[in-house]
C-alpha cells in the first residue's frame, strides 16, 4: 500500500529551493509544462501539448523522460504496480491524499493514468475535480 499526497507545480518547486530535491529542473518548465506532481512524480499538461506541433510536444515528454532518471523516489511505475496489484487482490493499492486548491489537475492525472485506487479530499479538491471531469467529458 502506498499513501501519496497530490501537489501542484508550485509546492513541488517549494520542495526543490528547500533542498529536498535537485533535479535541474528549470522552474519555468515546470510551471510552463506540468499540471503538478503525485509522490514527485510529475505529470505534464496534456491539454497544453496537445495543442503544440508534435515535434516541440516530443521534445518536453523526452525531457521528463530525462527527469524522471534522476528522480530516486518512488516512480509512476511503482505506483502503477501497487495499483494494479490491488484491483487483483481487491484490497490496499495507492490512496492519494489531496486537500486544497490547486491539487484537483495532478489527482485527475494520476486518476487517469490508472495509478490510484482511493482518493482522499476535501470539498475544494472534490469540487475541482468534480469540475475538470465534467470538463474532459464534454471534449
Amino acid at each position: 500500500m502506498i499513501l501519496a499526497s497530490a501537489s501542484p507545480p508550485a509546492d513541488f518547486l517549494r520542495r526543490r529551493d528547500e533542498g529536498y530535491l535537485d533535479l535541474g529542473i528549470p522552474q519555468e518548465w515546470i510551471l510552463k509544462n506540468t499540471v503538478g506532481d503525485v509522490c514527485g512524480c510529475l505529470f505534464l499538461n496534456e491539454q497544453k501539448l496537445r495543442a503544440k506541433p508534435q515535434a516541440e510536444a516530443d521534445q518536453i515528454r523526452h525531457q521528463l523522460a530525462r527527469i524522471e532518471t534522476r528522480w530516486i523516489g518512488a516512480h509512476k511505475r511503482d505506483l502503477e504496480q501497487c495499483a494494479e496489484r490491488a484491483r487483483a487482490r481487491g484490497v490496499g493499492g495507492v490512496i492519494l491524499l489531496a486537500v486544497g486548491e490547486g491539487r484537483a489537475c495532478a489527482v485527475w492525472a494520476a486518476v487517469k493514468a490508472g495509478l490510484v485506487n482511493h482518493l482522499l479530499l476535501d470539498a475544494q479538491c472534490a469540487g475541482d475535480l468534480a469540475a475538470i471531469a465534467r470538463q474532459e467529458s464534454i471534449h
